[in-house]
C-alpha cells in the first residue's frame, strides 16, 4: 500500500476516486434550486470536472473505473441531477471510463437533498424522505433506488452482492441479501487482487427512514446498524477471501464507528471515505505501507470534491492504481489537487 511512491510496471486495477462532488459549468444554472442546490454550482465544483478532463486530455491518465464516496451533487437520488452528473462524468472524462464502469456510493444527501440532517426535522415521529421535497414524500424507496441503478447501472450490473451464509436465528438480514446501491462489493478485474466494498455509512444525523425502506438499507448508525454492517463486512471479507483477494479497500461516505467487531475491521487494508470537505490521510506521503505489519486500515478522506467551496483553496480527487512486482502486489494512492 503505497502513498505517492515510486513508478512500478503496469498493474491492474486503475481506479479514480473522489467525494463530495459538485455540478459541472455546462448545464449547472438549471440545478441551483431548490435551495440549497446552488451550493453545488460555483467555481470549486466547476473546477473539479475541469481537472479530470486535463487529467485524462494533458495528462495521458486512462482510468477504468470512478468510485464516488458519495454525495453526488445534493441530488437525493433526483433523476434530473443524475443525469446530470452522469453526462457530465462522461464529458469530462471524453469517454476513457463507460458508463457502466462509474460507481456512487451512498451519502446522506444521495437520500435527500438536504442531507437527513437533525436541523430538517420537523417531526420526530417523521422519517426522512428521498428526493428533493422538504415537507412530503417525494420518491418511494424504490423510485429512488431505480434512478440509481437507471443512470448509474454499474451498481446493477457490475455490483457483487455478497452471498449470505444460511440463516441464523438473530441475522439481521436473512438469506435474501443484500442489494445495491446500498450495500455492494466491486472485483473490477478477475486478476487483481484488490476487493472493494462500499458500505453504508450515510453521515446522515436524521435516521428515521420510509417504511418502505427495506432492513438491509438501514443506516450503519442507526439502531441496529452497526451489527448489521458486521454481517454485511463479514459476508463480502469472506466473499473476497474465497474469490483470491488479499487486499481490501472499504468505502463509506462517513468515518466512524459503523462495526465494533475488531477482528473485521482489521482485515481492512484501506478505509476511504468524504463527508468532511477537506483532504487528509493517515499515512505520510511518499512512505509505503506493508500490510503484514499493520493491524487498522489505512484512511483516506477525501471530501474536498467540490462539493462546497470547502476549508480549503483546492479541490481534489485520486488515483488508485495496482503495481505487480515480482510476486509482491502494491496500490499506489495518487492524490490531486486542482485550483479553485
Amino acid at each position: 500500500l503505497c502513498a505517492a511512491c515510486a513508478e512500478g510496471r503496469d498493474g491492474l486495477l486503475d481506479v479514480l476516486f473522489m467525494a463530495d462532488i459538485g455540478h459541472a459549468r455546462a448545464g449547472a444554472a438549471d440545478l441551483t434550486s431548490p435551495f440549497p442546490m446552488g451550493a453545488s454550482a460555483h467555481e470549486g465544483a466547476f473546477s473539479l470536472y475541469e481537472g479530470l478532463r486535463d487529467y485524462v486530455e494533458r495528462q495521458g491518465a486512462s482510468p477504468e473505473a470512478v468510485l464516488i464516496a458519495g454525495d453526488v451533487a445534493y441530488s437525493g437520488g433526483s433523476a434530473r441531477v443524475l443525469n446530470h452528473t452522469r453526462s457530465a462524468l462522461q464529458s469530462h472524462l471524453l469517454g476513457t471510463v463507460p458508463v457502466d464502469m462509474v460507481f456512487p456510493v451512498i451519502g446522506n444527501h444521495d437520500i435527500h437533498f438536504l442531507g437527513c440532517s437533525a436541523a430538517e426535522e420537523r417531526l420526530p415521529l417523521k422519517p426522512c424522505f428521498y428526493g428533493t421535497r422538504q415537507a412530503e414524500a417525494d420518491l418511494s424507496f424504490e423510485e429512488w433506488r431505480s434512478n440509481w441503478l437507471e443512470f448509474f447501472p454499474g451498481v446493477a450490473q457490475r455490483a457483487i452482492l455478497p452471498p449470505r451464509p444460511p440463516a441464523l436465528e438473530h441475522a439481521l438480514v436473512q438469506p435474501e441479501g443484500w442489494s445495491s446501491p446500498g450495500r455492494y462489493n466491486l472485483d473490477l478485474d478477475t486478476g487483481s487482487s484488490v476487493y472493494i466494498i462500499a458500505g453504508l455509512l450515510s453521515g446522515s444525523s436524521w435516521l428515521k427512514r420510509t417504511v418502505d425502506t427495506p432492513a438491509s438499507y438501514t443506516d450503519a448508525l442507526a439502531p441496529g446498524g452497526k451489527a448489521l454492517e458486521c454481517e454485511f463486512l463479514r459476508d463480502s471479507l469472506a466473499h473476497g477471501r474465497a474469490l483470491g483477494k488479499t487486499v481490501f479497500v472499504y468505502v463509506t461516505h462517513d468515518f466512524g464507528r459503523s462495526c465494533e467487531d475488531w477482528s473485521l475491521i482489521r482485515q481492512i487494508d484501506v478505509w476511504i471515505y468524504g463527508h468532511k470537505h477537506n483532504y487528509w490521510q493517515n499515512v505520510a506521503p511518499g512512505s509505503v505501507v506493508k500490510q503484514e505489519q499493520r493491524h487498522y486500515p489505512v484512511r483516506i478522506l477525501i471530501g474536498n470534491g467540490g462539493f462546497d467551496e470547502g476549508i480549503i483553496d483546492v479541490v481534489s480527487f485520486g488515483h488508485m492504481r495496482e503495481e505487480a512486482h515480482g510476486d509482491r502486489v502494491r496500490v499506489r494512492f495518487d492524490i490531486k489537487d486542482t485550483c479553485i
